[in-house]
């Protein structure tokens, strides 16, 4: 199941003039980096495996979120074929994107970083926005589940991971 892909956000790019699809993936972006930096992301996707069943591969590229090496759109078209699916969350990152993506992303367009923009299409990729961001899906997922987060430092995203989600991805499709 894909929850939201950039490629989707076409027309909406189109009535705004704006011809760059990054531009629909920055909120995506965002959603993945905050969901990554708490541990909701798989540490292994399936690739295609012709005549057999999918292959699990270690993702290998989260440093570069771990370490904001990339910004959180650009990770996503890079990294994710500019969206997130089910096979990239894990069984808990399911069931609360499942649950409160779209009250995410409400939230998300009503932060007045965003809302003061023509459109969600024209917030700025980077981390200064996702620092803005995360505390609101934090809430979104507290809300939810209850109970705390990880600190957002580097250092305690990575502590707070199981290991095996701290390795990286070596192919950068899914």
């Amino acid at each position: 199941m894909t929850y939201d892909d950039q490629s989707w956000h076409g027309d909406a790019l189109d009535d705004w003039g704006i011809d760059d699809l990054a531009a629909a993936g920055t909120h995506i972006g965002m959603y993945y980096a905050w969901a990554h930096s708490r541990g909701l992301v798989a540490d292994a996707v399936p690739f295609h495996n012709p005549g057999g069943p999918p292959i699990m591969r270690p993702v290998t590229t989260f440093h570069l979120l771990t370490e904001r090496l990339v910004t959180p759109g650009q990770y996503l078209g890079d990294y994710c074929c500019g969206e997130i699916d089910s096979s990239m969350l894990t069984d808990e990152g399911n069931r609360f994107t499942e649950a409160r993506y779209n009250d995410c992303m409400h939230a998300y367009e009503a932060l007045p970083e965003i809302s003061r923009l023509p459109s969600v299409y024209h917030a700025e990729d980077s981390w200064k926005l996702f620092d803005t961001v995360a505390p609101v899906f934090d809430r979104e997922y507290t809300t939810r589940v209850g109970g705390n987060l990880p600190d957002l430092e580097a250092d305690s995203v990575r502590e707070a991971m199981p290991e095996s989600a701290q390795r990286c991805r070596t192919d950068n499709h899914h």
